[in-house]
């Protein structure tokens, strides 16, 4: 992960030397869940349920370890219809997962699995929330180094508040968040 670099920005033509490459982006990711976590934790201070920040944070650590076996896979690919490339996406991520899971002992292989097939939880979510928001500053960040014009800057700008939209209502600290890029 640490010598595969983001396509999306190999694509948009930021310099080879200034992309993130993936473990770059894992790290950045799984910092901003922490730190998410806390600000949503302390938020339900009076609610029985808390995010688990140890299993978020993992989440977001481990969120794109699939794409160390078969690569990053730019989004934006306009050679196939969203649906055929979500459904070979989602293949290779198995073949990748299954691959990954194979090569570790039994105790890590549960939790490892665990960690890589949990879509549907709160740790999950607000690790995705921070997949996204990490999408938000890179790009807001090359485009203030002018190493992506304002048009790509919105391509990945109005995909990632896209994806973001459907949080606003699980998570009560996000909307602070999001007003500084929806007022760009």
């Amino acid at each position: 992960m640490k010598r595969l670099l983001r396509q999306g920005w190999v694509r948009a033509g930021v310099p080879l030397s200034s992309i993130e490459s993936l473990a770059d982006h894992s790290w950045s990711v799984a910092a901003l869940t922490y730190y998410f976590c806390i600000l949503e934790n302390n938020l339900r201070e009076y609610k029985t349920h808390k995010i688990d920040i140890q299993k978020a944070v993992l989440i977001a650590l481990f969120h794109d370890l699939h794409e160390s076996e078969f690569f990053d896979i730019d989004k934006s690919a306009r050679f196939i219809s969203p649906e055929t490339l979500d459904e070979f996406q989602n293949h290779l991520e198995e073949g990748a997962i299954q691959n990954i899971i194979s090569k570790v002992q039994i105790p890590v292989k549960d939790s490892l699995e665990s960690l890589l097939r949990d879509h549907g939880s709160e740790e999950y979510h607000i690790a995705r929330v921070a997949d996204l928001f990490e999408l938000l500053h890179q790009a807001n960040e090359y485009w203030k180094k002018r190493w992506i014009d304002m048009n790509q800057y919105e391509q990945f700008s109005s995909h990632a508040l896209k994806q973001l939209k459907p949080y606003e209502n699980q998570f009560s600290f996000l909307e602070k968040y999001l007003l500084e890029f929806k007022s760009q």
